[in-house]
């Protein structure tokens, strides 16, 4: 994950659906990603479509991403 929000899964889309269809039932929540230190990077590539994360909890740290 990077500190925009942008995530990188398996390349399916299997993450983007489940955001998409939890935002289409329970409206904006907060999508919460945990991972270790070393997986917070300063650019992770995306596409227009993917859906972001909003808030990154580390061992050391919990970042909220600025919307």
């Amino acid at each position: 994950v990077d500190l925009q929000g942008h995530r990188l899964g398996k390349g399916h889309g299997y993450g983007d659906f489940e955001i998409t269809f939890l935002k289409k039932n329970f409206g904006e929540i907060p999508i919460v990603t945990t991972v270790h230190d070393i997986q917070v990077v300063d650019k992770v590539p995306f596409e227009e479509k993917d859906q972001k994360i909003s808030i990154i909890v580390t061992p050391t740290r919990v970042i909220r991403i600025k919307t």
